[in-house]
């Protein structure tokens, strides 16, 4: 707390008055640009669906985004397509025109909103122990509103996926991880039109039946010592690997990063102050997105691991 505020007073951000009578008046701005602060410094660390979209700026007024959704039939010889095979022509004649097998589809925008109340005496106080506390306060409000993305995301990437993979046994019994991801990537790949999966999301604990396998603690599959560093490094079958609670246990996403689909931000988040008199003052923070899956087939959806 106290580097932040040195930081911030050296780089002219804020200026502290000097606690009492007089130097009351300063402190609500004080915790303000505190709060701002760190809202921003832990809203990167928080979020790990985010990242895997495009992102897009919107516009504030739209309350919904139309959008063209590829959903043509795959077969494994010819791919995603909604095109037959090619007409054989005599001279003269021409090719029977087909759609390009899209469908209209809709990004719903969700407002996401968390605001907390800090009474007179807490924003006037001189302790450094409870103006620790407005600042974790804030820095629960940004991972609070970005636990909900994250698992809108993630529970609507699985159900925006063109491509499915389902494991024989769970990892923890008599599954075969190893295998699973060996064949996963393999549907990936073919469902994808050859281009490769570069992540994989999972529930901690499917990570952790993972690392309990002796292959992947062998310096055959991995240069790192992972019963030391307690990661799996470098990049087993080239994806990058992405914990989170807010992936279902038992199942996982695969994809390419910036390929299968978008996050428009049509609100930035923003940090309101109201205050209330001697009731206190709320410090607020809004944002505002949707998302859209215009290539779903570069997303697959796993199960049963």
């Amino acid at each position: 707390m106290k580097e932040i505020e040195d930081k911030m007073f050296k780089s002219g951000i804020a200026k502290f008055a000097t606690y009492g009578t007089v130097g009351l008046p300063a402190i609500p701005s004080e915790h303000k640009k505190l709060i701002d602060y760190s809202f921003k410094y832990y809203l990167g660390k928080t979020e790990t669906a985010r990242p895997l979209f495009k992102e897009v700026r919107g516009d504030s007024i739209d309350t919904s985004y139309i959008y063209h959704k590829l959903t043509q039939s795959y077969a494994e010889a010819t791919g995603w397509t909604s095109l037959s095979a090619p007409d054989i022509l005599p001279d003269g004649a021409r090719p029977t025109p087909e759609g390009l097998g899209t469908e209209d589809a809709s990004a719903e925008f969700l407002t996401y909103a968390k605001g907390y109340r800090i009474d007179r005496k807490l924003l006037n106080t001189g302790k450094d122990y409870v103006r620790n506390f407005i600042m974790k306060h804030s820095e629960l409000t940004a991972k609070r509103i970005a636990i909900d993305i994250n698992a809108t995301l993630y529970t609507n990437m699985a159900s925006n996926a063109a491509s499915s993979y389902a494991a024989s046994a769970t990892w923890a019994t008599s599954g075969d991880a190893v295998e699973d991801l060996i064949d996963a990537t393999n549907t990936f790949q073919k469902a994808a039109g050859g281009v490769d999966a570069d992540f994989i999301a999972l529930h901690p604990d499917n990570y952790a039946d993972i690392k309990k396998d002796l292959r992947f603690m062998n310096a055959d599959y991995t240069s790192a010592k992972m019963v030391e560093t307690g990661k799996i490094t470098p990049r087993p079958y080239g994806l990058d690997w992405i914990r989170d609670t807010a992936v279902t246990k038992g199942t996982f996403l695969m994809g390419a990063k910036g390929k299968f689909g978008t996050v428009i931000v049509t609100e930035p988040y923003q940090v309101a102050e109201t205050k209330e008199g001697v009731a206190g003052t709320v410090y607020e923070a809004v944002t505002t997105l949707g998302d859209a899956y215009e290539l779903p087939y570069y997303l697959l959806a796993g199960s049963g691991i």
